[in-house]
């Protein structure tokens, strides 16, 4: 399966999913406040944010220099919290939980994912073998996904669970060591109704 991101080549795109993204954690657009005093958690999970789509944004449009700049202060914050962030491989709507340790590298994956801390997402053995993550998916605390691996639209990992094969059919509940599906036709129209309302609402802006 062949997934890719589209790519942040506009400022005005730029500025619709950092809106949307600051939705998601604060219910409203981001402040350049939300960016200097990052006095609590959720402000300080978005800087990452912004910091990744601004990243994103220069590399993509050939900025060498603001690229290096904000890749820079990205690595920066990364080894500070042990959260890590691939460029140009999470759709929008991307959101973390808490700050912990948290490592990303995947392949792809889609819009609206949520992350808890102690989460690893990463290759196995080989680093072709990256895990595809498909739209609205949810995984809970301490869980790892590893290798050339699925995750259908609406799939929630369950807290310490291992996925190391796919779960392609989607709206279901999956955790175990390794992981086996829990509770299936999950419902995500609460989830759905939140994001598309945000989404809207990001767009006016």
């Amino acid at each position: 399966m062949e997934k890719k991101v589209k790519l942040i080549k506009t400022k005005k795109e730029l500025k619709r999913i950092l809106n949307y993204e600051s939705y998601r954690y604060f219910g409203r657009k981001y402040r350049i406040s939300d960016l200097i005093f990052r006095i609590n958690e959720k402000k300080e999970l978005f800087y990452f944010n912004y910091l990744l789509r601004k990243s994103e944004y220069f590399l993509n449009t050939n900025k060498k220099i603001l690229c290096k700049y904000y890749k820079f202060k990205l690595n920066r914050h990364s080894l500070k919290y042990s959260i890590f962030l691939p460029i140009n491989t999470i759709d929008e709507g991307f959101k973390m939980v808490h700050i912990g340790p948290i490592m990303i590298n995947a392949k792809y994956i889609g819009k609206n994912f949520v992350v808890h801390r102690s989460v690893e997402i990463v290759a196995g053995g080989n680093n072709d073998f990256k895990p595809i993550i498909l739209d609205n998916v949810l995984v809970f605390v301490n869980s790892t996904i590893t290798g050339n691996v699925i995750l259908g639209n609406n799939t929630i990992v369950a807290a310490n669970a291992l996925v190391n094969k796919s779960f392609e059919c989607g709206n279901v509940l999956i955790g175990g060591v390794p992981s086996k599906i829990l509770k299936e036709n999950i419902s995500f129209e609460e989830f759905f109704k939140d994001c598309e309302w945000m989404k809207k609402r990001s767009q006016k802006i």
